[in-house]
This record gives structure tokens, C-alpha cells and sequence, in this order.
């Protein structure tokens, strides 16, 4: 993992061979694991677009073989690479593609025990809602601002980020005000 964030074009040479080896041995465990890999080196480089199509073969083949685990970490490779883009471009559709990614991958991963995916995608969420919220007050749309850092505090103090929730309360009773 290490290694291809310090040697992209190599990294992903490596990744498409192994892909390719792992197609010719019909592994389907082992392609997902390299089409997430190859997702996460260009998501590392900003190709977005190009890694959340990477993780939506690697979701498919997971759900093939009943992969919950691999399924809910796909859903969330996901989510995390439309709140980049939200971020980058400031689009609400994409906030509103990573609410629905991350909520599938923190419902299956609290399904399934996974704590570890249960509290990525749950701090993802938060910080999507809370993200959104900011864009939603700068527009102007106050009742759908606060609409927004209510369901980021609501899981903000579920995770214990109480400072995060501090500021979704004083944001909240700002536009209350206003």
C-alpha cells in the first residue's frame, strides 16, 4: 500500500498485472482486491472519476461473492472519492452521491460488525453532511443548512467528536437567528 503512493505509474503497472493473473486464475477475490487497489493509487493522484469506476467494478464483484466486508469498503472508496470531487467543484449532486455511498457502506459495515469501516464511513458521513451544510448556508438556504448540521451532529456525537458537534450547534443556532 505504502509503495504505490510514493510510485504511481509503477504501482499501477504492478496492479494491472496482478489484475490480469488474478482474471486468468478466474479469482474473483483477488480482482476485486486489485481493482480497489488500482482505485486507491488514482485516487491518491486525483483521478477521482477514474478510481470511483475502478471501485464500482470491484463493488460489483464483491456483491457476486457475497463479500460484505469487501462490499462495504467499496461503497465507501466510493463515497470518499464523490466528497472529493464535491469538495473540489462544490457540486451538491456529488455531496448528495457520497451521502448515499457512505450510508450503504456504515449501514452494512454496523450490519456486519466491522467497527473500523462503521467509523470511516461514519466520520465520512458526518463530515459530507457538515461540508454540504457550509454550501447550503453560503447559497442562502438556511432551512436545508440547518437541516444538514443536524444530521452531522447527530453523528458527530455518536462518533464522540464533540468539538465537531460544538459547531454544528452554534452554526445551527446562527441560521435559527437569522
Amino acid at each position: 500500500m505504502v509503495y504505490f503512493l510514493t510510485n504511481g505509474p509503477h504501482a499501477i503497472k504492478c496492479t494491472r498485472e496482478g489484475l490480469y493473473i488474478a482474471r486468468q486464475l478466474s479469482n474473483r477475490f483477488f480482482e476485486a482486491e486489485a481493482l480497489r487497489n488500482l482505485g486507491l493509487i488514482l485516487s491518491s493522484e486525483g483521478k477521482c472519476y477514474q478510481a470511483i469506476d475502478y471501485h464500482h467494478h470491484s463493488l460489483e464483484i464483491r456483491r457476486q461473492i457475497n463479500d460484505s466486508l469487501g462490499t462495504a469498503s467499496a461503497l465507501f472508496f466510493i463515497g470518499k472519492n464523490h466528497l472529493m470531487l464535491a469538495e473540489d467543484n462544490g457540486n451538491l449532486g456529488e455531496y448528495r452521491h457520497a451521502l448515499r455511498f457512505l450510508q450503504q457502506s456504515l449501514e452494512i459495515a454496523h450490519e456486519i460488525g466491522a467497527s473500523k469501516i462503521t467509523v470511516d464511513a461514519q466520520s465520512e458521513l458526518a463530515l459530507t453532511y457538515l461540508s454540504m451544510a457550509l454550501i447550503l448556508e453560503r447559497l442562502s438556504l438556511n432551512s436545508d443548512a440547518i437541516d444538514a448540521y443536524k444530521k452531522a451532529l447527530d453523528l458527530f456525537q455518536e462518533a464522540g467528536l464533540d468539538v465537531n458537534a460544538k459547531s454544528c450547534v452554534e452554526a445551527m443556532q446562527r441560521l435559527s437567528k437569522s
